[in-house]
């Protein structure tokens, strides 16, 4: 419902994705990316980092549950999937994701929507299950509670939500 008005504001880069590059430079492992599983994609703006900073775009496993999120032109491999829904009721994503062995596996701004540890744990796991030997896993964690707007915010719909569900 909201696709075009949310993605519009999420065009540039997150700092933290130059720090990841900077350390796969360390490693040597930037320049020979050949396969990338953005896990949670949105509207692909890692992709276009991606195409920024390297000279050879790698292919892209994109999933996501928002299909209008994604621009027409997308020449990334795209699977629909419920991320938290599918955690929520079955437990896991074995077996549910359908992304090949990838040498970066990534999950930038999902985390905060996974609900409880155990969930969040089998999200990595099947992150680590995609990735292959050698290959490197990034998520992201925001911390809601070093922003005052944001922790008040969280505390009422918390309050919100308890109240609603005793």
């Amino acid at each position: 419902r909201n696709a075009e008005s949310f993605s519009a504001t999420r065009s540039r880069a997150w700092d933290g994705w130059n720090q990841c590059a900077g350390i796969l430079r360390e490693r040597g492992a930037w320049t020979s990316i050949a396969r990338v599983a953005d896990i949670g994609c949105g509207n692909l703006r890692f992709k276009a980092f991606l195409d920024d900073q390297l000279d050879e775009c790698p292919e892209i496993w994109a999933v996501d549950n928002c299909t209008s999120l994604l621009p027409e032109a997308a020449r990334v491999h795209f699977q629909e999937l419920d991320i938290v829904k599918t955690l929520i009721e079955d437990g896991t994503l074995e077996g549910k994701l359908r992304v090949p062995p990838c040498d970066l596996v990534c999950a930038f701004g999902v985390m905060h929507h996974v609900p409880d540890a155990i969930n969040r744990k089998a999200l990595f796991e099947s992150m680590l299950d995609i990735t292959r030997p050698g290959g490197h896993v990034i998520a992201s964690f925001w911390q809601f509670m070093n922003d005052d707007r944001i922790a008040r915010k969280a505390l009422e719909t918390t309050k919100i939500a308890i109240d609603a569900y005793p």
